[in-house]
Parts: C-alpha cells; sequence; structure tokens
C-alpha cells in the first residue's frame, strides 16, 4: 500500500467516501481531487478522481502529509503550499489558522531535503558558466581611466575595481547618477568616469 496504516489515511478515505457517495447541489463550490496524487503514481481516471469542497480539498492534502514518508513527505508538503495560489476560477479564502498550516509546511518541505550528487552535479554545470560575459544579466559598463584608457567591463566591474585599486562602492555610486557619462570624484576613483553600454 502506498499510504501509511495510520488515523489520518482512515479519516482520507472516510472523507472521500463520503464525498463519493453525496450529491451536492449545482451551486456549490467543489474541487477535483486526485485520490492518490499525481506525483504518487495516481492517473487521471474516473476512479481516482474526487469532487471535494474547497475545506475537504485543503483537509485531504493536510491529511496526505502525515500519509506517507521519505521524498513521498517532502512532496505532499509542497502540494499543501500551492493552496495560497489561487486562480481566477478559485474561491479560495485561506483563514489565518490555514495559512499558517501552508506556512509551517513550505518550510517542512524545505528542510532535511537534500540534493543528491547527480542533482547537485547539473545545478553546478548549469550556473558553471554564468559568469563574467556568459552571465545574462550582467551590465556593461565602459571607465575610462584618468590618463583616457578605455575599458570596456561585462560583468566584471568588483574584480576590475580590486585590480585598480578602486573604491566598489564610491564606483556604484558614481553610475547610480543620473547621465550618460557618470564622473566619480571620491577618494581612489577621482578622475575616473564610468558609463553603462
Amino acid at each position: 500500500m502506498i499510504f501509511i496504516d495510520n488515523k489520518y489515511t482512515k479519516w482520507y478515505h472516510a472523507i472521500v467516501q463520503n464525498a463519493n457517495l453525496r450529491t451536492l447541489s449545482d451551486d456549490t463550490y467543489i474541487e477535483k481531487h486526485h485520490v492518490i496524487p499525481r506525483s504518487l503514481g495516481g492517473v487521471d481516471s474516473k476512479e481516482n478522481l474526487v469532487r471535494l469542497t474547497a475545506r475537504e480539498h485543503f483537509v485531504c492534502h493536510l491529511l496526505l502529509t502525515k500519509m506517507v514518508t521519505g521524498p513521498a513527505q517532502y512532496q505532499m508538503l509542497s502540494a499543501v503550499t500551492r493552496f495560497q495560489q489561487s486562480r481566477k476560477y478559485q474561491k479560495r479564502i485561506l483563514t489565518s489558522w490555514e495559512y499558517q498550516k501552508i506556512r509551517k509546511c513550505a518550510i517542512s518541505a524545505r528542510i532535511g531535503q537534500r540534493h543528491t550528487n547527480e542533482a547537485r552535479q547539473k545545478i553546478k554545470d548549469r550556473h558553471h558558466d554564468v559568469s563574467g560575459a556568459n552571465n545574462p544579466r550582467a551590465k556593461h559598463i565602459q571607465a575610462v581611466a584618468p590618463d583616457g584608457t578605455v575599458y570596456n567591463l561585462l560583468g566584471t566591474l568588483k574584480k576590475f575595481c580590486k585590480d585598480q585599486g578602486l573604491a566598489y562602492s564610491s564606483v556604484l555610486r558614481a553610475l547610480s547618477v543620473h547621465s550618460k557619462w557618470r564622473k566619480s570624484f571620491n577618494g581612489s576613483t577621482k578622475d575616473w568616469t564610468f558609463r553603462h553600454l
């Protein structure tokens, strides 16, 4: 069995069974719920879907966090956090208690969850080539030294300042002034000019 045999599982199945046996009026707001969540191998079949009220749906997802262990529990905790993201057609209004439960689930979903070595390597590889010129958010800056030497910088301003003996904070201040060319007159950056390209 995919779920642990405990009181939460019994409550969960009682809610699902009750929902399958009742008839709701047409004006009742309902949400579809996968009895066995898709992330745990559930499918979109009629037998695996049940119509729940918004409150029942929320309670069922809270119960699911107590019905599984290991990686599946992190998935169920993450699923609960999605209740704070309502779509236009959903009529979800969270009480302070519900919001608190959602936030606790979000924290629990992150704590203790570790990346595998393979996942760590993928993250490292993905971010390996985003420094300097390869960084899509790198700023293009042109610096002109007091002797007239022009430097074109791409995402290397901090290193450039260190190499030239310039105060990085002063250069940033100079770049924040609203004009085409920014001249810095503070300390070690005196007579240097900077501009964004």
